[in-house]
């Protein structure tokens, strides 16, 4: 059995359990939504019933709004 990195493992418990985040950019901005997937350079979050598109390499940090059990 393979052995899941802890990014993947952390990412993967945000979508399954639907619970809000908010992405801390470099550029100094925050970004609110729901996770909907990811991928090795992508997440894709949905806000107010939009769809946005972030590449990791932009993220300072993911702060989940609640705990995860992961």
């Amino acid at each position: 059995m393979k052995k899941r990195d802890m990014q993947s493992a952390f990412l993967n418990e945000i979508r399954k359990s639907k619970t809000a985040i908010s992405l801390h950019l470099k550029n100094g901005k925050t970004l609110k939504g729901e996770l909907t997937n990811y991928d090795t350079f992508t997440l894709v979050i949905n806000y107010n019933s939009r769809q946005q598109i972030i590449y990791k390499s932009e993220i300072a940090t993911i702060t989940p709004q609640g705990p995860l059990k992961f």
